[in-house]
């Protein structure tokens, strides 16, 4: 599922299975940050086209954001999260990934209402998650 190559056949097929990936990702990076689990998808295939869901487009364009805000959750940000090494974050990574953060919801976007809350609560529950790890990290 992680490598790129095996997404060259059928496009319906390819579009699920994009679907599957990025949904596994984002539920992976929620667990891991509720459990102090480590991850193991990273970002290694392209997000769902636009255009390979018309029909869908905006339920795909909000699960674009939520890609898009969960790929910042990163495996330094685990392993910090984790205290897997003893390893120390510094002011501007913390104040790097809380920008990301900030831009990575337009104030604006086609999907549904529902999907912007959602969206726009979970934005604010990754930059807390952020805030938390800067506070254990006595930033």
């Amino acid at each position: 599922m992680h490598d790129e190559e095996t997404y060259k056949h059928d496009p319906l097929d390819i579009s699920r299975k994009r679907v599957l990936y990025w949904l596994l990702f984002i539920a992976e990076r929620t667990y891991a940050l509720h459990k102090h689990r480590p991850i193991t998808l990273h970002p290694t295939i392209h997000p769902p086209s636009l255009d390979e869901v018309p029909s869908d487009r905006p339920i795909a364009v909000g699960l674009e954001l939520m890609i898009n805000m969960f790929k910042i959750i990163d495996d330094t940000f685990i392993n910090l999260w984790n205290r897997v090494h003893n390893t120390h974050a510094s002011a501007a990574w913390i104040t790097q990934v809380q920008t990301q953060l900030s831009e990575a919801v337009p104030a604006y976007f086609e999907c549904t209402e529902v999907q912007e809350v959602q969206i726009r609560i979970t934005q604010q529950w990754l930059r807390s998650q952020a805030w938390q790890l800067s506070v254990c990290q006595g930033l």
